[in-house]
């Protein structure tokens, strides 16, 4: 059985961009993300280790955000996504 599990609405404060302004003075970046994942194990055995923590997802989508610095979004997404699913 397939579930999906929303963070949303994360906000991070980050240096991305292009621009020499978005580097020294960095801006809020606001974060949706959705994961869609077979839930059936948890749910039947009711056990956190069966699923993804979203807590640790949390925690690594702020670290990326917070202390990684990239020029476009399209990379700063790819880092995220690299890092949760290798987590």
């Amino acid at each position: 059985m397939n579930g999906r599990i929303h963070l949303k609405n994360m906000v991070f404060y980050g240096y991305h961009g292009n621009l020499a302004e978005e580097n020294a003075l960095g801006q809020r970046f606001m974060i949706d993300l959705v994961m869609t994942l077979d839930i059936s194990e948890a749910a039947r055995a009711d056990n956190l280790q069966a699923t993804v923590d979203y807590i640790e997802v949390y925690r690594i989508c702020r670290q990326i955000v917070e202390h990684d610095r990239v020029k476009l979004l399209e990379t700063l997404a790819n880092h995220l996504l690299d890092r949760i699913l290798e987590a």
